[in-house]
């Protein structure tokens, strides 16, 4: 798959201020189908540069922003660009690819029959954190209910 040489690409390059740790494939993409729809993955960036309070990071960020010679129309696009370019990297211009975050990913409410492909990461560790956001959410439907 191109999109794991990308991610390897991306990994592998100290150009990124952003690498990633995890992804994963999910959705009709993983159904036997004819025709191949939109492939849906997730993927779980960590920042290079430490964030922390003395707020150089922003720096950091901003002067890559600056360096990529693009222009940015407010100063939140210039201190998103580096994580903004790792997934267009990921993209690569491919309609067909739609990339979700790993957040949305774990946090989403999934059917019954919801299926998915670990290509980068611990498999354990991430379905425990799956069954941990499940957990969570019928808590929370739980608790709702009692107060209705």
């Amino acid at each position: 798959m191109d999109f794991m040489k990308r991610v390897q690409t991306v990994n592998a390059s100290s150009k990124y201020l952003y690498s990633i740790e995890r992804v994963a494939v999910f959705g009709s993409f993983l159904r036997p189908r004819k025709k191949l729809g939109v492939v849906d993955v997730a993927v779980d960036l960590k920042s290079r540069v430490t964030i922390d309070e003395k707020h150089k990071w922003v720096e950091i960020f901003q002067q890559h922003a600056w360096e990529s010679g693009r222009s940015f129309s407010t100063w939140d696009d210039e201190i998103d660009w580096p994580r903004r370019e790792v997934l267009l990297v990921l993209k690569s211009r491919k309609r067909s690819i739609s990339i979700q975050s790993w957040f949305s990913f774990v946090e989403m409410e999934k059917a019954r029959n919801f299926r998915y492909r670990v290509l980068l990461g611990n498999a354990n560790e991430i379905q425990r954190e799956l069954a941990e956001a499940r957990r969570k959410r019928m808590q929370e439907s739980q608790s709702l209910g009692n107060r209705a």
